[in-house]
């Protein structure tokens, strides 16, 4: 093997081993962003710059909450919605109890929560948005989409009464 070629096989494997390094630090600032402490919120926000949809949801709580930065609702719910958009499941849960219980200033929507619990149940959610979406009324999580979540839920159908038939009055 020439010398070119084990140039390139090192290059090579340096490059597949960056691939699976460790992460550049996200994990370990959300960490300790969980534990009240918000010394790292720079690297969160960061990644979040960067479309992380992790980092999105873990900023937009700490915007909508005054968890590590000033309390911006609007900017939170934003931020959250951005992340939820992006795929991340704890952003669609937190949106989704947010409208439904109204918090901090923002109005309960059940429309909104039956929409962001049907997002959530869809991404693979099997606990907290099915048990969350059988406490809407279910006229509101049809509308969302989620219909297939009420099945359960859903008190049988009573009979209805037909109209006793008359019979026919004899002919003359």
């Amino acid at each position: 093997m020439g010398r070119k070629s084990i140039i390139s096989l090192l290059a090579a494997a340096a490059f597949a081993a960056s691939a699976f390094a460790a992460p550049s630090g996200l994990d370990a600032a959300i960490d300790t962003w969980l534990d009240d402490d918000y010394s790292q919120m720079h690297i969160i926000e960061r990644h979040a710059e960067a479309g992380d949809a992790a980092a999105l949801g873990v900023l937009g709580q700490a915007c909508y909450y005054g968890l590590g930065c000033k309390p911006d609702r609007a900017r939170g719910l934003q931020l959250l919605q951005q992340a939820a958009e992006g795929g991340d499941l704890p952003s669609a849960l937190q949106l989704a109890r947010i409208y439904e219980h109204g918090s901090s200033g923002t109005q309960a929507n059940a429309a909104l929560a039956a929409t962001w619990y049907v997002r959530a149940a869809e991404a693979g959610d099997t606990i907290s948005a099915p048990t969350a979406l059988k406490r809407l009324p279910p006229e509101t999580v049809i509308a969302a989409g989620g219909h297939a979540w009420l099945e359960d839920a859903l008190p049988p159908a009573t009979p209805v009464a037909a109209a006793p038939v008359q019979p026919p009055a004899p002919a003359e």
